[in-house]
């Protein structure tokens, strides 16, 4: 039973097996005449197709394959051949020997096959004489990682690196420029805004940036902190410091031509040791 159970597997794959020729072999005639010579060969497993086969008598089968079958039988196609007929067959070997085809064949109306002539047919086997099992797979070292793999790998561990470069050299950047404007005198901060005042091109905005940088000093110093954004203006435009370059302000920008000869120097000498605030406000 055990026997029959390891070999039911592959009785079934012969079964459903196509009738037709492996791409290695051809179609191989073999004439009645001729058949007691050569024996036809083949492996184990490998099925061995016979066309124009002629035998005499009355039609053949295939015998059913059984547990002890050496050779399993498939007729592909009988043609009638005057008194004979004419087979297509195909025959696997499942044990290495010498056999006779007939063995595994038999009449349709079970007659005696005396008339047939022998079909000499070898199984050979792949493997040596005394070994029964299949050589054991070799391992072997993977393949180290390399091509485009490594490529790929290189690329973005360059890709990361980069990204953090870029990342830490703009926060650097970034805190040294918020540094060096927390440094800024308050009369650094004032000059650039005081000179366009002085031409005429101060925009909004930078007016509103002015008028909160000196709010933000003055309101301080002179005590204005309660006081509307209106009324600290008026304290301070009648203030000796803080009036010289409020007057001086608002006369540009009525008139910017008329007094571009102002020491703008000596405007901001008050201011060149005070810290400029951190943040500008906005309109006042």
């Amino acid at each position: 039973m055990n026997h029959f159970a390891k070999r039911l597997p592959l009785l079934l794959l012969l079964a459903t097996l196509p009738a037709q020729t492996t791409a290695n072999e051809a179609p191989q005639p073999v004439p009645a005449a001729t058949q007691n010579n050569a024996p036809i060969r083949t492996t184990i497993g490998m099925p061995k197709e016979i066309l124009e086969l002629v035998l005499p008598g009355s039609e053949l089968e295939a015998l059913p394959a059984t547990s002890a079958s050496n050779v399993i039988v498939r007729i592909d196609d009988v043609r009638p051949h005057g008194t004979a007929h004419r087979y297509a067959l195909t025959f696997t070997g499942l044990q290495a020997g010498s056999y006779d085809l007939r063995d595994f064949l038999q009449h349709k109306d079970h007659t005696p096959l005396s008339e047939t002539p022998k079909i000499p047919i070898q199984i050979d086997s792949i493997l040596p004489k005394e070994q029964t099992q299949p050589n054991a797979l070799k391992s072997t070292a993977p393949t180290p990682l390399g091509g485009y793999a490594t490529t790929m790998l290189v690329l973005a561990c360059s890709w990361l690196l980069l990204l953090c470069v870029i990342l830490f050299v703009g926060r650097k950047r970034k805190r040294n420029a918020t540094l060096a404007t927390q440094q800024q005198t308050l009369a650094e901060r004032l000059l650039p805004l005081v000179l366009a005042a002085q031409q005429g091109q101060l925009q909004r905005e930078r007016l509103a940036e002015l008028e909160w940088l000196l709010l933000s000093v003055w309101r301080t110093r002179l005590g204005l902190e309660q006081r509307t954004a209106a009324e600290a203006i008026q304290v301070m435009r009648e203030h000796k410091e803080a009036g010289a370059l409020l007057r001086q302000l608002e006369q540009w920008l009525h008139a910017p031509s008329s007094s571009s000869s102002t020491d703008v120097e000596a405007l901001l000498r008050p201011y060149a040791a005070l810290p400029a605030p951190n943040e500008p406000g906005g309109p006042l």
